[in-house]
């Protein structure tokens, strides 16, 4: 469910699916004040992430970027985004 017809923002938000690849800059990006990737770079080898980001940073303009992401602390250091990276190993290989 979206959140911006609770808050009764919709007339100011939109939603649209975009390339993340597409490095034109007559794409949908030039449109957006701000982009939201969650849980996506960490699928994408360090290459593809330049490349991402890089598209979104030649396309946007003035526009900010949010990325959440889990950080994976030390070998020694239990923690939750350990346990997705195996789940995610097992389920996207």
């Amino acid at each position: 469910m979206l959140l911006a017809p609770k808050l009764k923002v919709s007339e100011q938000r939109f939603y649209f699916a975009g390339d993340m690849f597409c490095s034109n800059n007559n794409n949908q990006l030039t449109f957006a004040d701000a982009y939201i990737m969650k849980m996506t770079l960490y699928d994408w080898s360090d290459e593809e992430c330049v490349e991402i980001l890089s598209n979104i940073y030649d396309s946007s303009g003035h526009a900010r970027l949010f990325i959440a992401e889990h950080l994976v602390p030390s070998p020694d250091t239990p923690h939750f985004s350990k346990l997705f990276d195996m789940h995610m190993m097992c389920v996207a290989s």
